[in-house]
């Protein structure tokens, strides 16, 4: 038997942006907490209606906070190598 956990975010508009990105980054943490409590978790599906507006800006936004958290910010090399 496998469980399956839905989240769905209701406060990001088809056109437009959040009003509040700390409810993004609430959202996407609990996600984490919730993967990460999980033996041996398969993959986070993300979608979006589309498929790439939201759901691109969902990856790349919990992408960035990863490697925030994860290296000494001299170590992401912001000025020296323009990416991440």
């Amino acid at each position: 038997m496998r469980e399956i956990w839905h989240y769905q975010y209701l406060s990001w508009p088809d056109h437009g942006v959040p009003s509040e990105p700390g409810g993004v980054l609430s959202f996407l943490d609990q996600i984490n907490q919730k993967q990460e409590s999980i033996p041996h978790a398969g993959p986070i599906l993300v979608h979006c209606s589309a498929g790439i507006g939201r759901t691109g800006t969902i990856i790349v936004i919990d992408m960035i906070v990863e490697t925030i958290s994860t290296k000494a910010f001299s170590e992401l090399g912001f000025f020296s190598q323009g990416q991440l």
